[in-house]
């Protein structure tokens, strides 16, 4: 456990954005595939998590929201401003 509880943390905000997946003790099993939709998700103050919701969210119809998402600057500082230009093409 480090910032987060990061297998959990991932498995509710991928299930926010509509994944069908269940949580184990090392891990998850996701069912596929799933569209996703966009919903107001927290990063829990992780930046691993922050930047993997982000691409999820930008997978996903609709608008997403990551909560907590300056914490990518202790990893990524350019992370927001890379994932702008890529996403835009």
């Amino acid at each position: 456990m480090k910032e987060s509880n990061r297998i959990r943390t991932t498995v509710e905000g991928l299930r926010a954005l509509g994944a069908n997946l269940e949580e184990k003790g090392d891990g998850f099993r996701l069912w596929g595939p799933q569209k996703l939709r966009g919903a107001v998700v927290s990063s829990h103050g992780d930046h691993r998590l922050a930047m993997m919701l982000a691409v999820a969210g930008s997978l996903s119809e609709g608008e997403t929201v990551v909560r907590q998402a300056e914490s990518v600057s202790v990893s990524y500082p350019r992370f927001w401003l890379d994932f702008e230009k890529l996403c835009r093409g």
